[in-house]
């Protein structure tokens, strides 16, 4: 596993960092805003990846992500010659045209777009990272949050049926650089005084490598395992009239649930303080709770009170902070549960069992 995010350069840094309750959010330099109560500037609170991106806008700054999540995966598997071992990428990144009034249309809009811009994108970091190999990419997601989910899915698929030996899962996102932040704000979705109940932006850039259960890295590798993903597509998405109301979400972690065969579920979500996302977990938690008495008060933690929304990372960043608690010994279960929202209408799921 390799990651960068708010916290430090590293999976066992941020992952620590998050664990001890440190929280870097501080106000971004170079965007202000005006207060929509009393007129004053106001700042944005954010969670940059520090130095890393800082003066990076767009895909450049999407390329430094990307370029720290490879740096910390090769630091983290010394065991892993990866001149010989033949790797394929699988990526999630936010669309392109991501900020345009429907986000229904970005996916038709943009597809060509995003695919080249993938290469582009992996190409470079690789070249900045020093992989020992020209990285091939085999597939990219774009749907935000649950994107990464639909690339771990892509990547199994691969492996189950021996079109890759090792799959190396990579996203990255960033809501810190300039456009981002103006379409956040033009949608009030920027927590500010005019919206208590919007975001913290944030970035991340993480990466995990997959393999066949069966041919996991050495001991002193941190690893889990990962079952099958299930994803679903929920009626209502983030522009709507009406508010999702829980279908597709509570269907697809009950099926990770049972996957992951313990009594009282660990969740980790991709909740980030907006009302929208906050309702469609609560009307997912109420169907979950008239199935089945296990989810009266599941263990549930929320990675965005530490790194803000990472929008596309969020799910592996979720999958780091699980495989990291079972090596520190501070899990809550053996098995945990993550889940993500997408603005569209695509949700995710799946169970991470300790190995």
């Amino acid at each position: 596993m390799g990651m960068v995010a708010a916290l430090g350069n590293g999976v066992a840094m941020n992952c620590a960092a998050a664990r001890a309750g440190i929280v870097r959010a501080q106000a971004l330099e170079n965007y202000r805003i005006r207060s929509a109560v009393d007129g004053e500037e106001e700042p944005v609170i954010g969670h940059a990846a520090g130095l890393l991106t800082r003066g990076f806008e767009g895909d450049a700054r999407l390329v430094r992500l990307a370029h720290g999540a490879l740096l910390d995966l090769l630091a983290q598997t010394p065991h892993i010659d990866w001149k010989t071992r033949p790797a394929q990428f699988y990526l999630s990144l936010p669309a392109s045209g991501r900020a345009k009034p429907n986000p229904n249309q970005v996916a038709h809009v943009s597809a060509a777009t995003d695919l080249e811009r993938a290469r582009r994108i992996l190409t470079r970091s690789a070249e900045l990272a020093a992989w020992p190999q020209s990285p091939r990419l085999a597939a990219i997601k774009t749907s935000g949050h649950a994107g990464a989910l639909e690339a771990v899915q892509a990547a199994l698929d691969d492996l189950q049926a021996g079109r890759a030996e090792m799959a190396i899962i990579l996203a990255i996102d960033s809501l810190l650089d300039a456009g981002s932040l103006d379409w956040l704000h033009a949608s009030n979705r920027l927590k500010c005084d005019a919206a208590p109940d919007g975001l913290q932006p944030g970035e991340a850039g993480v990466a995990i490598v997959l393999t066949i259960h069966g041919s996991a890295p050495p001991a002193s590798c941190s690893t889990g395992r990962l079952l099958s993903v299930h994803i679903g597509e929920e009626t209502r998405h983030l522009l709507s009239a009406e508010s999702a109301r829980g279908e597709a979400l509570a269907e697809v972690v009950a099926h990770a649930w049972a996957d992951a065969g313990v009594s009282v579920p660990w969740l980790i979500l991709d909740q980030n303080g907006e009302v929208h996302r906050a309702l469609d977990w609560g009307h997912a938690l109420v169907r979950l709770r008239a199935w089945t008495e296990a989810f009266a008060a599941p263990a549930v933690w929320y990675p965005a009170a530490s790194f803000g929304d990472t929008g596309a990372a969020s799910a592996l960043l979720g999958i780091c902070m699980s495989v990291r608690a079972w090596e520190r010994d501070y899990a809550p279960s053996e098995s945990a549960i993550v889940a993500s929202v997408s603005d569209g209408k695509a949700r995710a799921a799946v169970a991470v069992l300790k190995s």
